[in-house]
């Protein structure tokens, strides 16, 4: 077993939102607010092309900045991924088709 002390956070997001609570400090009891991160979203722009290439780097850029100083946030991240690249891969499947 690790005596590495865990370090605990949350995140509170939605398309252009997001709030870092943990802990500051690993002796820490309580949480606070580490941080706020905001996606300001894409510009008008006629080309819609250009406009889908800025939308996804500005998302790109929103989670590079939530995950910057949250330890183990990128092993999250592609545990999510994994999850559900097996759950769409068992729902193609058919898998979930009860009435076979």
């Amino acid at each position: 077993m690790s005596t590495k002390p865990k370090r605990q956070f949350g995140v509170w997001m939605d398309n252009r939102h997001a709030t870092v609570v943990g802990h500051e400090t690993p002796d820490a009891t309580g949480f606070s607010i580490l941080g706020h991160v905001e996606n300001p979203g894409p510009e008008n722009n006629s080309n819609e092309n250009a406009a889908n290439h800025q939308e996804q780097a500005l998302v790109q850029k929103y989670f590079k900045e939530i995950g910057m100083g949250v330890q183990g946030f990128m092993a999250v991240l592609i545990f999510v991924a994994v999850f559900l690249a097996g759950f769409y891969y068992v729902l193609r499947k058919g898998a979930f088709e009860w009435d076979k």
